[in-house]
């Protein structure tokens, strides 16, 4: 964290309740609370895909990776040497 990071806090945290302040002052609190769970569940789902999708690549589709002329497979954790081109 630099020092103008540590001087803009301050500024930055004082907008953002003042964004809150005039959120609730304009919207009723039902309405602002549906927003922030709509928000944080479309965010968590989207983090829980980009996870699944990360161990999906490792465990089960077959990763490739490029050594000199030669490519190397990897399928559930067992390496295979192959001169093919990768996919």
């Amino acid at each position: 964290m630099s020092q103008k990071d540590a001087y803009m806090f301050p500024i930055i945290g004082s907008g953002v309740l003042f964004g809150l302040y005039v959120l609730f002052k304009f919207f009723s609190k039902e309405y602002i609370n549906y927003l922030l769970t709509t928000y944080f569940l479309l965010f968590g789902i989207g983090m829980y895909v980009k996870d699944e999708v990360v161990v999906a690549a490792k465990l089960v589709i077959f990763s490739c990776y490029v050594v000199g002329e030669n490519r190397i497979f990897f399928s559930h954790s067992i390496s295979v040497f192959l001169q093919v081109p990768c996919l």
